[in-house]
């Protein structure tokens, strides 16, 4: 972030960053903000080819420090054995962060962790879940130089609004009809706010919807009622007439 006369951000250009989910969407988003920072990065989802693909972008366009792994993250023995499969140079980020007293943990969320809704019992849950998991670590670590941050987007277009209807576009694209939902780089730049704040500064949590946007479910869509209206204008004016006709008929 750029420093300005008035406030100077944190400079966390050769710090190490692992992100997780990195093939696409929030993770491939938040990699590409962190390497036009200058981070160095630890690159892991279960494809690898993407991974690989994006490494060689990141390294070509910025010239990021970057390792790439395949990991899931559901299973905690590899997840546990990640550090001891990095490269020197990139270990540090995954263990002894609390041994170094330094360090920030920003996981993503949903607005779906702020409210429950029908048809989302599961996905409510697991977000909430997540939340307490996060604000239980940054009591745990309250006194250490380690900060704790949620960041909560709500309607947001990425490829899992295709994957969640199990491939069909067209079921996506109608969540999102009328209105300009997020995008996975607005949800970078709020990463990249958090962790540029100096370190007296904390950021707790971010709830960040789409213009649109006051609920997970209340969502106005300006540019269906303007077609609507257009539509219904062009109806209208002949019915318009037919109604002069009649209240002149009435008269």
């Amino acid at each position: 972030m750029q420093a300005t006369a008035l406030y100077a951000p944190l400079d966390i250009a050769g710090r190490t960053a692992l992100v997780t989910g990195a093939s696409s969407g929030f993770g491939a988003a938040i990699a590409r903000r962190l390497a036009e920072l200058g981070c160095r990065l630890v690159l892991v989802a279960r494809r690898l080819e993407r991974l690989e693909a994006l490494r060689d972008e990141l390294v070509e366009k910025y010239r990021a420090p970057v390792h790439v792994a395949r990991l899931d993250v559901r299973d905690l023995g590899a997840v546990a054995a990640l550090p001891a499969a990095l490269p020197r140079e990139f270990a540090e980020v995954v263990k002894g962060m609390v041994a170094r007293n330094r360090g920030h943990i920003v996981n993503i969320s949903s607005v779906a962790g702020q409210e429950a809704y029908a048809t989302g019992g599961l996905y409510c849950a697991s977000k909430h879940a997540l939340n307490a998991f996060t604000t239980a670590t940054r009591h745990e670590l309250v006194g250490k130089d380690i900060r704790v941050t949620t960041i909560s987007p709500g309607s947001c277009r990425t490829e899992f609004s295709v994957v969640r209807f199990r491939g069909d576009e067209a079921a996506a694209d109608a969540v999102y009809a009328g209105m300009d939902p997020l995008l996975a780089d607005d949800i970078a730049d709020n990463v990249a706010y958090a962790v540029t704040r100096p370190p007296r500064v904390q950021i707790a949590d971010i709830l960040v919807y789409a213009s649109y946007q006051s609920s997970a479910r209340t969502v106005a869509r300006p540019k269906l009622a303007a077609a609507a209206a257009a539509a219904g204008g062009s109806g209208a004016g002949g019915g318009g007439a037919g109604g002069g006709g009649a209240v002149a008929a009435a008269k």
